[in-house]
């Protein structure tokens, strides 16, 4: 089964892309004023020039926020100075695909009487540049929302991709040529951007032409009852799907399809994280073959994170990633037990650009691993292979 876009589309990791090699990257050293400054400015412009309504990529908004990824920071920097600015995302920025298109639109408060004596909440409710989304535009402000987020229909890539589509009066012939021609299973079978009549998939054509007796000419004539999913609806949900049909058409609140999402799609958004954590398990295994060979039981021990009392440690299996790094990094226990010539520098900093991209994996960040963290990884595991080979035969 394949996704239904073209191969020519180019997979956007959650990075922004710096044209020259050379050039400094001014998004770590940006101040929290500039960032500010930025966003407010581009923003403003935007109100400017193109009204209460306008559309952005989420990828643009983290730029112009001082990011170079979609995390908490970035994510409660955005928020902040849309809230500020009286602005709101449809669909909700951080539900999105980084390089997603997202309509950004005017909003007006309106106080719950009730809400601000119990909770203090103060609602939000779109203009009428927003009347379409009105029924599930309504919603608190808050800094973060780290439950509805994190695994989403519309952060997968293709869940972004207009899918092509045929009319019922189409001709066959043409539904299955762009079938033959792009190498999908089916087709949605479209009156307009959010009328959907079924699909035309191979299995609807063949059955068609078993019930009939003669070929079917019109599009109209084979269609099936088609599987859909909202945009900002759960991954588990797609899956659920999976299981009677080989595709779910994506809806967006406005009610047009955005895209077509097959398990193709989703098994590509696993294997990068699978891939990753394969290298971290593996990074983790040496690690710790590191520190049997050179650390007695009782350095491993005094690793512990003090504030952590109750939990005993009765070999380097016991250790967390941090307590490996803050073991290996004591300068005076890396020259009196490490006896291996390499750069304890060296060695330090790649520790700390594992954990990080850890950190990532192990909390499942929906956006993946991009390019360069894959290669930071590979980097890394080739190398601490390499000290693996320079240890005492044991």
């Amino acid at each position: 089964m394949t996704s239904n876009c073209s191969t020519d589309i180019k997979i956007e990791n959650d990075s922004i892309q710096v044209e020259s090699q050379n050039a400094p990257d001014i998004n770590e050293n940006i101040t929290g004023s500039v960032r500010e400054n930025k966003l407010k400015f581009e923003l403003e412009r935007l109100v400017e020039s193109e009204g209460d309504s306008f559309t952005v990529k989420v990828k643009n908004l983290v730029d112009w926020a001082g990011y170079q990824r979609r995390r908490g920071g970035a994510e409660i920097e955005i928020d902040r100075i849309l809230n500020e600015l009286n602005l709101i995302s449809k669909p909700d920025f951080r539900n999105s695909h980084i390089s997603a298109d997202v309509e950004i639109g005017k909003i007006s408060l309106v106080v719950d009487p009730a809400a601000t004596k119990t909770q203090g909440v103060l609602t939000t409710i779109p203009s009428e540049t927003f009347n379409s989304l009105e029924n599930d535009a309504r919603q608190s402000k808050v800094t973060v929302n780290r439950n509805d987020h994190i695994l989403t229909v519309g952060r997968l890539e293709a869940a972004n991709i207009k899918p092509i589509s045929v009319k019922p009066d189409n001709e066959l012939l043409e539904a299955t040529t762009l079938m033959l021609k792009y190498n999908f299973s089916q087709l949605p079978v479209m009156q307009s951007d959010r009328e959907v009549k079924g699909v035309v998939s191979w299995r609807s054509i063949v059955s068609a032409q078993l019930k009939g007796t003669q070929f079917p000419k019109h599009v109209s004539e084979c269609m099936e009852k088609h599987t859909e999913v909202g945009y900002e609806d759960s991954l588990f949900d797609v899956f659920g799907k999976f299981l009677v049909s080989d595709y779910v058409l994506v809806k967006k609140s406005d009610k047009t399809i955005s895209g077509i999402v097959t398990p193709f799609d989703l098994s590509e958004q696993f294997k990068e994280l699978s891939e990753a954590f394969i290298k971290i398990g593996q990074i983790e295994a040496i690690l710790r073959l590191i520190i049997e060979t050179y650390y007695s039981i009782e350095k491993i021990k005094s690793a512990k994170d003090p504030a952590d009392e109750l939990r005993e440690i009765k070999s380097v299996d016991d250790l967390t990633f941090g307590e490996y790094k803050r073991l290996l990094e004591n300068q005076n226990d890396w020259s009196s037990h490490f006896h291996v010539q390499i750069s304890r520098k060296v060695f330090i900093d790649t520790l700390e650009e594992i954990r990080l991209i850890r950190n990532e994996v192990m909390h499942f960040d929906p956006d993946g691993v991009d390019e360069k963290q894959h290669t930071q990884l590979s980097t890394a595991l080739d190398f601490f292979n390499e000290v693996k080979k320079l240890l005492p035969v044991r």
